[in-house]
């Protein structure tokens, strides 16, 4: 996946799934990690099926866009 010149690597996407900062679900059951770094937010979109996880898709966003008010 590119995005302005950034290549995601599996180590960002293990910690967003493995240490994330929230997760909330999302639609049909899916469920939406966040891994808040610096300006940005990577989104981790998955399911579990038993003991298997199937990642939907992955992506950078801007943090402010996402970030709750806490």
């Amino acid at each position: 996946m590119y995005k302005t010149g950034n290549i995601l690597t599996i180590l960002e996407e293990t910690k967003a799934l493995t240490n994330p900062d929230e997760i909330i679900r999302g639609y049909r059951d899916k469920l939406i990690t966040h891994k808040y770094k610096d300006k940005y937010v990577l989104h981790v979109i998955f399911e579990r099926k038993e003991n298997i996880i199937i990642i939907i898709t992955v992506y950078r966003a801007r943090r402010s866009r996402y970030e709750r008010k806490r």
